[in-house]
């Protein structure tokens, strides 16, 4: 191992404060930016209309429930998940989806 002067250790330390300015700097950078960035998606998402539908579309009619006639399952079970997927905006969370079925 080499002899390391007093010097230079001086100058090494003194860099390695210059570099962990420099990283606290950018860290802080960062900090403002992702609340920059915060600011600027909640403006955006205030400026988004809440969704309002002024009249009914209906894609399909309303199929109804199942009365229990095992040949009329297939083509109700069909029409039920083209339905389903037609109202999938209406219907966001799984558990919406059920119920629509089930009820």
């Amino acid at each position: 191992m080499a002899n390391v002067s007093v010097e230079e250790w001086n100058q090494v330390l003194g860099t390695l404060g210059q570099l962990q300015q420099e990283l606290t700097a950018a860290q802080h950078q960062i900090q403002a930016g992702q609340q920059a960035f915060a600011n600027l998606q909640a403006q955006i998402q205030a400026q988004i209309p809440p969704v309002a539908i002024s009249r009914k579309v209906k894609l399909f009619a309303d199929l109804g429930t199942y009365k229990g006639e095992r040949a009329k399952f297939r083509e109700w079970w069909v029409k039920m998940k083209m339905w389903v997927q037609a109202y999938t905006a209406a219907l966001a969370a799984n558990m919406d989806k059920c119920l629509a079925v089930w009820s």
